[in-house]
């Protein structure tokens, strides 16, 4: 049996500000309803979540800078 796909979930993506953090920060903005991007840079997460606001107006993103 074949799972629903998940609809306006909360996640939260660590390294979101390179490669594959980004990646599947891009991946899961369609679906998700909140994503919390968290690295080191604040600059690129700053952008990060300009161009996913940008192709997703619903979306909620919260920046959190921090290294884990």
């Amino acid at each position: 049996m074949a799972r629903p796909p998940l609809k306006n979930f909360v996640a939260m993506v660590t390294g979101a500000s390179s490669g594959i953090g980004k990646d599947i920060a891009r991946e899961l903005a369609p679906h998700a309803r909140v994503l919390i991007l968290v690295a080191r840079r604040v600059d690129r997460l700053k952008e990060l979540e300009s161009g996913l606001l940008e192709s997703h107006p619903e979306l909620q993103v919260i920046v959190a800078p921090c290294d884990l």
